[in-house]
């Protein structure tokens, strides 16, 4: 048998408050969202997919996405519905260096380091920031020398792959 709880003026009324306050609150938080989302901000334009900005600590952010920076200039608000990552670097300089490099290459290549980075820190290895700049200029040079036919065979491979079997194996599955 099921019971069936049965309210009574007061308890229908209370609750009718509860869920008032309940979507006023809600209402109020997706205000607040919305207008922190409107006052992003461009700080500098790196290409059609790539601009960077700054939260509210102050701290650069690169963001990509298909067609953020197209035709955006610096002040503009930022469209987030077309904003697809964010990468924040804790150094200025790493930051900087990186943004150099998306101004000259795919986003699918920092897309690509982006999820290597992310494997090898749930597989508990310590990876710097920097990484994110070196690796992407790197896979961005080896696409180059293979679209030109350009073969070089790497002498450290098997030191490599005895030393640091771990990063060894998490780049086997990111060519892959």
């Amino acid at each position: 048998m099921v019971s069936k709880t049965v309210y009574g003026a007061r308890d229908q009324e209370i609750l009718y408050y509860r869920q008032s306050f309940f979507y006023h609150i809600v209402s109020m938080v997706v205000k607040i969202e919305l207008e922190v989302r409107m006052a992003v901000k461009i700080v500098r334009v790196l290409n059609t997919n790539a601009v960077v900005s700054s939260d509210q600590e102050g701290r650069e952010l690169i963001i990509t996405g298909a067609g953020i920076g197209f035709k955006k200039k610096k002040g503009e608000n930022l469209d987030e519905a077309l904003a697809d990552k964010t990468y924040y670097l804790e150094s200025v300089d790493d930051s900087r260096r990186l943004q150099e490099v998306v101004k000259e290459i795919s986003e699918e290549y920092l897309e690509i380091v982006s999820r290597i980075v992310k494997t090898a820190r749930e597989e508990g290895l310590k990876v710097r920031d920097s990484l994110y700049v070196t690796l992407t200029d790197h896979i961005n040079s080896a696409v180059d020398r293979y679209r030109e036919n350009i073969a070089l065979k790497n002498m450290m491979k098997l030191e490599i792959r005895k030393f640091y079997p771990k990063e060894y194996e998490i780049g086997l599955r990111a060519v892959q």
